[in-house]
């Protein structure tokens, strides 16, 4: 009997492991503790690959979907958002079901060395885009060297998408 509301403290972290225990505690008139023990089993919603997927395929809004999943099958990590790996390719192959995790995923290369792109610089006023040549190969958001072809300078760009990147002004 408690004449008070009595208090609830988690023990545990339900996040790392299934078992758990809550302590329930009464402070008046006579204080009083208990704790009662629990299997938990914690869901959350992961990114998953609606069908079975080959390596090095790249990933598209159709071929994902979002559904509940044990924090168990979840250990290496997830994603929550369709949208942070439409576009990512697959180090190794996955069935179907299978949720997605960052060391699986890697950003395709979008520029080759060699190839012909464009140098995009940008602010608020003014766009100016000249041609160039890619001297390393690059992914999406990558840092490479470029050869702007109008200076013959080498300069660095930031990878924006197939044969574009951009510089600072």
């Amino acid at each position: 009997e408690c004449n008070l509301p009595l208090s609830f403290e988690l023990l545990g972290d339900i996040q790392k492991t299934s078992r758990a225990a809550i302590k329930v505690r009464c402070d008046a008139p006579n204080s009083w503790s208990l704790h009662v023990q629990f299997d938990a089993k914690l869901y959350m919603q992961a990114v998953t690959v609606k069908s079975t997927m080959q390596r090095l395929q790249r990933l598209s809004k159709e071929d994902l979907e979002v559904r509940e999943m044990s924090a168990d099958e979840l250990r290496r990590g997830y994603y929550q958002d369709i949208a942070e790996v439409v576009g990512l390719e697959l180090r190794r192959s996955l069935d179907a079901g299978t949720a997605l995790y960052p060391a699986v995923l890697f950003r395709p290369q979008l520029i080759s060395k060699g190839d012909a792109i464009m140098i995009r610089a940008a602010s608020e006023a003014v766009k100016v885009e000249v041609p160039g040549t890619a001297m390393t190969d690059g992914r999406l958001g990558q840092q490479i060297s470029v050869k702007n072809n109008g200076s013959g300078k080498i300069i660095r760009a930031t990878v924006l998408g197939r044969q574009l990147v951009k510089v600072a002004l």
